[in-house]
């Protein structure tokens, strides 16, 4: 799925794991919605540097681990990730926020 419109919002909702989440070249996003798509792992998102909400409700994400923070900018204001399956969480996960 690729986001190729300039918008500073987008909003994928799919129930295929197998399918790429492909932003393009869209460095302006600043909304990113990623809802019942039954995601095990955030994507990266890290050249996304104006991202200020993440919004990834309704997956099966169950560890937080600072390898997927990583993939993650620094500039995340508001995160969700409630209605997932966390288990784990490390330490220094929110370190970067």
């Amino acid at each position: 799925i690729k986001a190729i419109n300039k918008a500073k919002s987008v909003r994928f909702s799919f129930l295929n794991t197998s399918q790429e989440i492909n932003l393009g070249d869209n460095f302006n996003l600043e909304n990113v919605e990623i809802v019942n798509s039954n995601l095990i792992h955030i994507p990266n998102l890290s050249k996304l540097n104006k991202l200020s909400r993440l919004d990834l409700k309704y997956n099966l994400i169950y560890i937080l681990n600072r390898y997927p923070a990583h993939q993650l900018p620094t500039s995340i204001k508001e995160f969700d990730l409630r209605f997932n399956r966390i288990k784990f969480i490390e330490n220094s996960f929110f370190s970067q926020f």
